[in-house]
Order: C-alpha cells, then sequence, then structure tokens
C-alpha cells in the first residue's frame, strides 16, 4: 500500500522504515513545521515531574534540559519511546491524554511539587486545565512554534486526485489537525474518502472525524510496534473492503443486466398487448364489416356465390403456401438448435481447461507460501535467539551496575561516619558554654538531621535517578562539613557557660547522637532493603520487556503472514474478477447471438400467425355470424327476463307503498285516539275546575248568608213581620223567559264567563213570585212554625263546618254596572253573516244585589246550593273562560 506520514521528519523516519520494510510505499509530506524558542527560560525548583504530550516536545525538553533521571510521564506509547531514545530513564506512558491525568493523579501528590509541561507557543492544552482543576500545579514550558501549513502541497494535491494513496499514519493530534484544516480549505475532503486511517490513540484519532474516510482504526498499543502491526490489519480490512466493493459492483453489474432483461422483456410485453390491441380493433373492424356483409349477403345472396367459392379456393391455396413456410421454419428451428449445442460444447471445453490450469496455479502457490512459511520459521528462531542473548547480556551489565552502585554507596556511608566521628570528637573537645547557643545548634542538628532523612527518602523514591542523587549528597555534606566548621569556630569564639551546663548538654547530645545513630543504621537498612526490591522489579521488569518482546515478534510474524494471505487473497480476488469480466463478457455475447435468433423466431412466428389468421378469417367471419345469432337471441331474452323483473319490482313496490300506506293509516289512527283520549282527559280537567270553582262559590254563599244571618240576630227586634227569607234549597220560581232571555241564555251558554251566570242565577233568586224561606228550629217542622215566629236556627255542626275565607263581593260580581241588554248588539251583522257569537256581543245590567237581613233569633240552616246550569262544551272548542 501507499502510505501517507504528515508528521515530521523526525518522527516519520523510524516509521517509515518499518514500514518500507513490510513492502509498503510511504509518502512523508509533513502538515506542521516546529521552531525552537531559546527565549523561554527553565525553572525547575520545586518540580517533581515532567509532562510531554508528543514526540515534538521530547526533542524539544531533551534539547534543553540536561538532567534525564527526572520522573516523566508522557500522553502515549510513541512519545514514552522517543524519551527513551532520547535518554529520560523515568518515563511511564498513557493511552490518551485523559488516562495521562488518571495517572499523575494517582503516582503524584500536589503538595510534593509541581508539574513542567514542555508544549507549543500559544497552544491551549486540556491537560494543564484537568490537572490544575486536580489541585495541581502546571507550569507550561513554551519550547517551540507549532506552524500548520496553508495550502495543501502539490505533490499531497496530485496524490488525492489521482487516488494513490491508500492509507494514512498519524501519531501527534496536531498532525491530524493541521491535514484535516488543510484538506477542508482545499476542498480535497472528498478525495479522501477512500484512506484508511490509522491514529496511534483516540486523542490523536478525534481530529479526524471530520473527514469522511473509509476507516479509521486505533492499535491496541500506540507505540511503534502497535502501529506497524495494525497496518497488516489496515491493509487486511481494505482487501476485505475491496472484495465487498468488487462484489457489490458485480452484483450492481447484474441486477443492471436483469432490468435490462426486464425491461426488453416489458417491451417485448407492451409491443405485443400493442399488436394484440391492434389484432383485436382489426377483428373488431373485420367482425363489422362481415356483419355489414352479412346483411349485403342476405341481400345478394345470390350474386355472392360464385366469390365465396372463388375466396375459398384461395384460402385452400394460402393454406398450402403457410403449410410450406412452417416446414421451413421447423427446419430452420433445427438448424439453429444444433449450432447452439456445438457452440455450448466449445464453451463447456473452455471452462474444464481454465479449471485444470487454476487447480495447477494453486498447487505451486501452496508449495510457495509453505517454503516462505518454512523461512519465516527459521528467521524467528533465529531472532529469538539472538534477542535471547541480548537479555542475557544486558541483564549481567545491569546486575555490575548494580555491584558498583552499592560498593559507592558503602563507602560514601563510610566516609560520612569518619567525618561524622571526628566532627563529634572535636565537638566533645571544644563545646560551647552559652545555653541558648548550643539550643540553636541542636536545633540545627535535628534540621539536618531530617535533611538527611529527607534526602535518604528522595532517594529511595528516585531510584533510577541513583547516580544524580549520590552527587547531591556529596555536595550536602560538604556544606554540612562547612557548616559545621563555622559553628565549632563561633562556638570556640563565644564559650562563655558554666561546666555544669556543658556537662548536660554534652550528655543531652550523646543521647542525640546514639538515637540519631540509631535512625541512619534504620534508614540505611530501609534504603538497603528498598535498592533490592528495586532491583527485583528491575529484573521483572527485564523478564516482562522479553515476553513483550517475543509476543511483539508473534504478532510480527502473525502480521507477515496474514499480509500474505491478504496479498494472496487480493491476487485471487483479481483473477477471479478477470474471469468472470471474461465470462460475462462471452455471456454477452451468447445473450446477443440468442437475441438476434430469438428476433428471427419472432419474425418466423409472425409471419406464420400472418398466415394463419389468413387461413382463419373465413371461420371467424363464419363463427361471427353465428355469435352474432346467438347474440341477438341472448339480448332478446334478456330483454325479456329485464321486463319480467321490472314488472315484479313494480308489483313489489306497489306492495310496499299499499304496506306504508296501511301503516300510516293506522299511525295516524293511534295519533287521533291519544289525541282524543288527551282531549278527553282535558276536559274532564276543566269539568273538575268548574266543579271545584262551584263548590268553591257555594261554599263561600253560604257564609256570606252565615254571617248576614248572624248579624241580624245581633240587632233588636222592631216587630214582628215576617222575614222574607229564601231557604237556600229552594230553587226559584221559573219566570216565562222572553226573546232577550232566550238569546241571553244561548249565547250565555257558549260564551259567558262565569261570574255573569252567577249573577244571572242570583237575579233570578231575587223574583217578587218566589216564596219566602221556610225556617225552622231544632224541634218543629214547617207545618209547626207559625208565622212570624223567631226561631233559633240550629247551631252547624263541626263536621258540616266549612274553613273558608269569605269572599269579598267584588270578588262575585263585577265591579263596573252591567249596562242593560241590546237587542242589535256592535257587529251583531257581521258575525250573524260567519255564525259566530264573540264573547263580548251581549251584555247584562242589574241592580247592586242586596240580602235582607235576619232577625237576631233567626239562624238559617246551611243547605246545599243547587248546580248552576253551565253549558258542556262539546270536545274540540275552546271556551272564553
Amino acid at each position: 500500500m501507499r502510505v501517507l506520514i504528515p508528521e515530521l521528519a523526525e518522527d516519520a523516519a523510524t516509521l517509515a522504515t518499518a514500514l518500507v520494510g513490510q513492502g509498503h510505499e510511504v509518502v512523508a509530506i509533513p502538515a506542521i513545521t516546529i521552531a525552537p524558542s531559546s527565549e523561554t527560560a527553565i525553572n525547575l525548583t520545586g518540580a517533581q515531574a515532567f509532562l510531554v504530550a508528543s514526540p515534538v516536545a521530547a526533542r524539544a525538553l531533551a534539547a534543553r534540559v540536561g538532567v534525564r533521571t527526572f520522573p516523566v510521564f508522557a500522553d502515549s506509547a510513541v512519545t514514552a519511546d522517543a524519551l527513551r531514545r532520547l535518554g529520560f530513564k523515568q518515563v511511564e506512558a498513557a493511552n490518551d491524554a485523559r488516562d495521562l491525568a488518571n495517572i499523575v493523579g494517582n503516582r503524584l501528590k500536589p503538595a510534593t511539587g509541581a508539574l513542567i509541561h514542555p508544549c507549543a507557543a500559544g497552544t491551549p492544552s486540556n491537560l494543564t486545565a484537568v490537572l490544575t482543576n486536580m489541585g495541581f500545579a502546571v507550569r507550561p514550558l513554551p519550547l517551540y512554534t507549532l506552524t500548520r501549513i496553508d495550502t495543501a502541497p502539490p505533490e499531497l494535491r496530485e496524490a488525492l486526485s489521482a487516488d494513490t494513496i491508500d492509507a494514512a499514519v498519524f501519531t501527534t493530534a496536531e498532525a491530524a489537525r493541521a491535514l484535516v484544516t488543510v484538506l477542508q480549505r482545499s476542498e480535497l475532503s472528498t478525495k479522501a474518502r477512500g484512506i484508511s486511517a490509522l491514529a496511534a490513540t483516540t486523542t490523536v484519532a478525534a481530529p479526524l472525524r471530520g473527514l469522511n474516510l473509509l476507516s479509521i482504526t486505533i492499535p491496541a498499543q500506540a507505540d511503534e510496534a502497535g502501529l506497524v502491526a495494525a497496518m497488516v490489519t489496515v491493509e487486511t480490512d481494505r482487501a476485505k473492503a475491496a472484495q465487498a466493493a468488487a462484489t457489490q459492483e458485480q452484483n450492481r453489474l447484474e441486477a443492471e443486466r436483469a432490468a435490462t432483461l426486464a425491461a426488453e422483456e416489458e417491451q417485448r410485453k407492451q409491443e405485443a398487448a400493442a399488436a394484440a390491441e391492434q389484432e383485436r380493433k382489426r377483428v373488431e373492424a373485420e367482425q363489422e364489416a362481415a356483419r355489414a356483409v352479412e346483411r349485403e349477403q342476405k341481400r345478394r345472396e345470390a350474386e355472392h356465390a360464385a366469390v365465396l367459392a372463388a375466396e375459398e379456393e384461395q384460402r385452400k391455396q394460402e393454406a398450402a403456401a403457410a403449410a410450406e413456410q412452417e416446414r421451413k421454419r421447423v427446419e430452420a428451428e433445427r438448424e439453429q438448435k444444433r449450432r447452439e449445442a456445438e457452440h455450448a460444447a466449445v464453451l463447456a471445453a473452455e471452462e474444464e481447461r481454465r479449471k485444470q490450469e487454476a487447480a495447477a496455479a494453486a498447487e505451486q502457490e501452496r508449495k510457495r507460501v509453505e517454503a516462505e512459511q518454512e523461512a519465516a520459521r527459521a528467521a524467528e528462531r533465529e531472532q529469538k535467539r539472538l534477542a535471547a542473548e541480548q537479555e542475557r547480556k544486558r541483564l549481567e551489565a545491569e546486575q555490575e551496575a548494580a555491584a558498583a552502585a552499592e560498593r559507592e554507596r558503602k563507602r560514601l556511608e563510610a566516609e560520612r561516619a569518619a567525618a561524622e566521628a571526628a566532627a563529634e570528637e572535636q565537638r566533645k573537645r571544644e563545646a560551647a558554654e552559652a545555653a541558648e547557643r548550643e539550643r540553636k545548634q541542636l536545633e540545627a542538628e535535628r534540621i539536618a538531621a531530617a535533611q538527611r532523612w529527607h534526602k535518604e527518602h528522595l532517594e529511595s523514591q528516585q531510584a533510577a535517578t541513583r547516580a544524580a542523587e549520590e552527587e547531591k549528597r556529596k555536595r550536602d555534606a560538604a556544606e554540612a562539613a562547612e557548616q559545621e566548621r563555622k559553628r565549632i569556630e563561633a562556638e570556640r569564639e563565644a564559650a562563655a557557660a558554666s561546666q555544669q551546663e556543658r556537662e548536660r548538654l554534652a550528655r543531652e547530645r550523646a543521647a542525640a547522637q546514639v538515637v540519631a545513630e540509631e535512625r541512619r543504621k534504620q534508614d540505611a537498612a530501609a534504603a538497603a532493603e528498598r535498592e533490592r526490591k528495586r532491583l527485583e522489579a528491575v529484573r521483572e521488569a527485564a523478564a516482562e520487556a522479553q515476553r513483550e518482546q517475543e509476543r511483539l515478534e508473534a504478532k510480527l510474524a502473525a502480521a507477515r503472514v496474514a499480509e500474505e494471505a491478504a496479498r494472496r487473497a487480493a491476487e485471487e480476488a483479481r483473477r477471479e474478477r478477470q474471469e468472470r469480466e471474461r465470462l460475462e463478457s462471452a455471456r454477452q455475447k451468447a445473450e446477443r447471438e440468442a437475441m438476434i435468433a430469438a428476433q428471427h423466431a419472432r419474425d418466423q412466428k409472425e409471419a406464420e400467425r400472418a398466415a394463419e389468421r389468413a387461413a382463419q378469417q373465413a371461420q371467424q367471419e363464419r363463427e361471427t355470424a353465428e355469435a352474432a345469432e346467438r347474440e341477438r337471441q341472448r339480448i332478446a331474452a334478456a330483454f325479456a327476463e329485464t321486463l319480467a323483473s321490472r314488472q315484479a319490482q313494480k308489483e313489489m313496490e306497489a306492495a310496499e307503498v299499499a304496506l306504508r300506506e296501511q301503516k300510516r293509516q293506522e299511525a295516524e289512527r293511534e295519533r287521533r285516539a291519544a289525541l282524543a283520549r288527551a282531549e278527553a282527559e282535558r276536559l274532564e280537567a276543566l269539568r273538575r275546575a268548574d266543579e271545584e270553582a262551584a263548590q268553591a262559590q257555594r261554599e263561600a254563599t253560604a257564609r256570606e248568608r252565615a254571617d248576614q244571618m248572624r248579624r241580624a240576630a245581633s240587632r233588636p227586634v222592631v216587630d214582628a213581620t215576617p222575614v222574607d227569607v229564601t231557604p237556600a234549597d229552594t230553587p226559584p220560581p221559573e219566570p216565562i223567559p222572553s226573546r232577550a232571555d232566550e238569546t241571553l241564555a244561548r249565547e250565555s251558554s257558549e260564551h259567558e264567563p262565569f261570574a255573569h251566570r252567577i249573577g244571572r242565577w242570583l237575579r233570578r233568586r231575587k223574583s217578587p213570585d218566589q216564596e219566602p224561606p221556610q225556617i225552622r228550629n231544632d224541634d218543629t217542622t214547617d207545618e209547626e212554625t207559625p208565622p212570624g215566629a223567631i226561631c233559633e236556627a240550629p247551631p252547624i255542626p263541626a263536621s258540616q263546618a266549612v274553613n273558608i275565607e269569605k269572599p269579598k263581593q267584588d270578588d262575585l260580581l263585577p265591579s263596573a254596572p252591567i249596562p242593560p241588554l241590546r237587542s242589535d248588539p256592535p257587529h251583531q251583522g257581521e258575525q250573524a253573516k260567519s255564525g259566530e257569537v264573540a264573547p263580548h256581543a251581549i251584555t247584562a245590567t242589574t241592580s247592586e244585589l242586596t240580602v235582607p237581613e235576619p232577625p237576631p233569633s233567626v239562624r238559617l240552616e246551611p243547605r246545599p246550593m243547587p248546580e248552576p246550569d253551565l253549558p258542556v262544551t262539546p270536545p274540540g272548542t275552546m271556551t272564553q273562560d
């Protein structure tokens, strides 16, 4: 494959060499450039580790900082490899920036010191923000300036336009972002769709999602070996994708051919349908002509007999000619089938020969692959042997270095012990006399002991920087000796304390020295234990590195095998594609020949069908005539059936209409009966209302009369003139009615209000022809009571008493006097014409009614009032009241 590496030349050199060793063609086009910055001041005071996020930053840091034993944390295995090649001893790699932040948070403490982060000037870093939020003090160290290319180089533009780049390898996010930006700015992003990207980490792969690449692969290990091994996977995936694309292309071609055949078949069907439609129209036209000919034939049957005979002879001749053409067509078809069989036999022989050649080539390929595998196994065994020898020598060198370091440590400890013994002897001889100075000296010793303990603790934590720490301890010892010398001189000059205080201080110093010596021994034992553990860890790391090397070699061998298999698969796919193309061309040629033969056969069939149509024309004409006769008879029968069905339908409709009319009449009768019942109920209600009103009127009249009688009884008796009191139950004599009275009675029976009828009845009761009422007491009858006697009216039983409010006179009679009766009321002429009488057409007048008061001792017996002769209103009429 042709692989693009947009990294710097320093980063791409080793990776390009490894890829070329695998047989790939490398195109190195840097997408970024760097310029070192020498103005930045480097301050490592209080720092505890470096944070390196790219190989560029690793090289810039190595160029400006000389120390190599300082702890370094890298964001990926690629950066870690670059740091190790530059000589850094204590390097720890992460998978990406987020993983790096987690590792730093787990390994280090914010209180221990700051973190130095070499980076590009003016470039923001998410890692700095994350660690700052975690509480770490991060010092950005801009050691270089990173610049992206503005436009795509001509070689990159040509390669993308020619589609010659298969894959691209990215080890830094800066290069990935720069390439994505320049492709989008140059409008070349659409031409990168066929490129497979290989990114070292997810952080590097993030900017690549802005391009519509074929695939983005992230290796399991982000170092150079992992990238090289992952390239095999990329190549295999591309081979599979190419094979899938070839399969899709073949399927598309087959679908297009099937669609073409279907379209041709559809066109043939449409042509056949059009021909059938034309044939149908022609047959219809012929049938119409046949019907016309039949009518003409019936008229001139004798004249056409000879013509029909001649036409029959001609049809026989045409049928014979058509039979001859059919025979020739059958012979041509047999010849065509024979040629097709010969052609198929030739194709089968060629196919058998190609299969034999393919089997021989496959056998040769198998032998070649076996030979290559045997050579690869031999090379792998030799490589493992050399690696084991190198590892053995490296372990021996490390053991010798460890032994030398142990000897140097013991020598330094002996020198330090001798110096301390000499200093102690000097202090015993020349002890200071002042207590304050001795106290300060003890504090200084404690501080010095704490400093030594802290230095030894740092020495145990920084095993990889042992040599640098040894130099630092030597400098510290020299400085301590110089300080001790100055202190002794000052003590010698300022000795003024008493001998007792000096002895006490000497005892305290002796105890402190014993404690310090014991502490130094413990620290030395702990340091030795830590050194032993470090050596064991180094040996384990070496063994792990050896195992990792073996695994990488195995993966590399597997990758080579997979690469070879992919190459063979691609070659096999290419040969299969060529074979399919050849078969496809042969099939298309055979299809074209078959289509030509089919067209020829269709032409022959068309000629045969024309002959058959000519031969069948007479038969069709005869059948047409017979069919016409049958159709006429069928139409007549259908017409008769239609008439019968219509008649039956009309009868059914008439029956339904009669049934609906009967139901309607029944409903009307029921409705009328319901109305009659409702009217009867209404009249009954009116009658009950009139009865209740009459009863109320009677009771009111009885109360009024009883009141008048009580008032009359309460007045003194003037004379014994009999009182004209008419009993309530004695009906008045019937006066001789006049013509006006008859008219009044007749009209009142129809339209007079109830109050007017009551007034008329009362007027009749005041007639002078009435007999005086019969007054009785409790113990005599009407015959026994003499005239002029005063009798007590019997009391009204409580059961017969009516508790009804006394009616007013205005409620019984109209307030205005009734005018006299007129024989010619207004509008009588118009009402007589129509046969109607208005409610107000007839009026009557009467004087104010007075009832004579009975004597005080007379009490009237309540009797029921007679029923007034009220008119009965016939059903269905309206009354005025």
